[in-house]
Formats: structure tokens, C-alpha cells, sequence
């Protein structure tokens, strides 16, 4: 299930992210407050994701969730890049 959940992630980080928020507690565990987690969710999707990820499993940013969390954010911002070079074609 949980390698599902990363597939599905990986196409709709947003969906996955509220479906985590509505039937677990995974965030509540992984971030103190509402703020940076809703700002994530509009910006950084994949960067929050993995951060989630990392906290819940890893318990803590450290290691190979460092890869992970350079990764996410590396695609994020190719995200932002690649949807910008396009409009502007």
C-alpha cells in the first residue's frame, strides 16, 4: 500500500498530501502548526511530502532522508522551471 501511495505521489503530490491530512495522523506528528504545512502544500508539494516522510518514518531529517528531501526539492523547483519554460514558448 505504502508503495502505491508514493506512485500516486508522485503524479498528485496535492491529492496525496490532503488524503494524508484527512485519514491519519502523519502530519500532526511531523509538524508543529498549520502554517508551514499549508504553505507547503501551495509551493513546495513534493518538498512537503518528503519532509512528511521523513519525520514519520526517519524521525528526523537525517541521513539518507537528507537525499530524499534534496531530491524533492531539486523537483519542485524543475517543476516551477519546466512549467515557466513552457508558457513562455
Amino acid at each position: 500500500m505504502g508503495w502505491l501511495l508514493l506512485l500516486v505521489g508522485l503524479f498528485v503530490p496535492r491529492l496525496v498530501l490532503a488524503a494524508l491530512w484527512l485519514f491519519t495522523t502523519f502530519p500532526d506528528r511531523a509538524f508543529a502548526g498549520w502554517f508551514f504545512p499549508l504553505l507547503g502544500f501551495f509551493l513546495l508539494p513534493y518538498t512537503t511530502l518528503a519532509y512528511l516522510f521523513s519525520m514519520v518514518h526517519g524521525g528526523g531529517v537525517q541521513g539518507w532522508y537528507v537525499a530524499i528531501l534534496v531530491a524533492a526539492v531539486l523537483l519542485d523547483f524543475g517543476v516551477v522551471g519546466g512549467s515557466k519554460a513552457k508558457k513562455r514558448d
